[in-house]
């Protein structure tokens, strides 16, 4: 995955797209948010998309909430729904990053 973009907690998956060096933000938010129905399709589920205008990052997110982090007894299910919804996420999304990459204009990572 390109570097500054994938972060991830217990209850959601989420990705941010961080400003570049030359403040690029956007550019890439736009790029992805304009193939949204075929990201989410592969997906499978509803994706929330926050762009952040006058912020350091736009997030692109998918809520958990099968997993919660105050009640142990969720743990189980919940670390299972998380892995497949990571899987899913890689799915979707990795098509993308070599072009974001070349919109980044940065080398890829091995």
């Amino acid at each position: 995955m390109p570097e500054g973009i994938l972060h991830t907690k217990v209850d959601l998956t989420r990705l941010l797209i961080s400003k570049d060096k030359a403040g690029e933000l956007n550019k890439k938010f736009d790029f992805l948010y304009e193939r949204k129905e075929e990201i989410e399709g592969v997906f499978g589920g509803k994706i929330i998309w926050e762009r952040m205008d006058y912020h350091i990052s736009s997030r692109i997110h998918h809520d958990i909430y099968e997993c919660k982090l105050g009640d142990e007894s969720t743990w189980d299910q919940g670390y299972r729904i998380i892995a497949d919804r990571l899987i899913e996420r890689d799915k979707a999304f990795s098509p993308y990053f070599n072009q974001i990459r070349k919109l980044k204009k940065v080398p890829k990572t091995p």
